[in-house]
């Protein structure tokens, strides 16, 4: 079986909590990461070996190698965020 390639967007506290969790976890490749902080994202992308790096979500849902995302960024983001990536056919 293939793994799922996830992406996270949105790397504060808990942000970084699920890359380091997705990053542990069987079946699962932590593919991207992405946050408007270049210094932050390096950071984590470093600390958990994600292949890709985005500053804009729009990008990182436009790129078909991403199966699922976890969005964790203010609250007021999410509803879109989530409709943007339902939209592509990137699972929630």
């Amino acid at each position: 079986m293939a793994k799922v390639r996830h992406g996270v967007i949105g790397l504060g506290f808990f942000g970084e909590y699920h890359a380091q969790m997705v990053a542990s976890m069987t079946g699962v490749e932590l593919t991207a990461v992405c946050t408007r902080t270049k210094s932050r994202l390096n950071e984590v992308a470093e600390k958990y070996g994600s292949s890709k790096r985005f500053t804009d979500y729009h990008q990182l849902l436009a790129d078909d190698q991403i199966d699922s995302v976890s969005i964790v960024t203010h609250f007021y983001d999410h509803k879109d965020i989530a409709a943007d990536a339902l939209k592509v056919g990137v699972k929630v």
